[in-house]
């Protein structure tokens, strides 16, 4: 027996290609991990990202081209026509590709595997709606 998918919903603002995503539905929340598809655009990106040890970045600014991103959007679906809305509220660009999302829930905690080998943990409260987040600790 073989199912057949059903598209139900399109999100038409990605920049990057999709790679993870979770949804919440009790939250009204969607992750998406994006990363940069085109292997000439993400190659020019980690030479844009490189610095040599003796460099310096100046006050404030890094080399930052993105490669990888977490998108967070609030969804909601409409019962009586079952059409979704998506409100993007807010990234987190990576100069590294995004690979896997894992949520927990009682940490209220995103876990953001990077393509570098980097695992970054998000702090989520709900206390804020979901619209700000603590970056806990980024481990390689």
């Amino acid at each position: 027996m073989v199912n057949t998918p059903v598209k139900v919903a399109e999100i038409p603002d990605l920049n990057l290609g999709g790679r993870d995503f979770i949804l919440l539905r009790q939250e009204g929340l969607l992750f998406i991990a994006e990363s940069e598809m085109n292997v000439a655009s993400r190659l020019d990106s980690y030479l844009t990202n490189f610095t040599f040890p003796w460099e310096k970045a100046a006050a404030g600014q890094e080399n930052s081209a993105t490669v990888g991103a977490l998108v967070v959007y609030k969804v909601a679906v409409n019962p009586s026509t079952d059409e979704w809305s998506f409100d993007r509220m807010w990234t987190r660009t990576f100069n590294s590709q995004t690979n896997v999302l894992h949520w927990c829930a009682d940490m209220e905690t995103l876990f953001v595997g990077l393509d570098s080998g980097m695992t970054y943990q998000l702090y989520i409260p709900k206390e804020y709606n979901h619209m700000r987040y603590q970056e806990v600790r980024a481990q390689s």
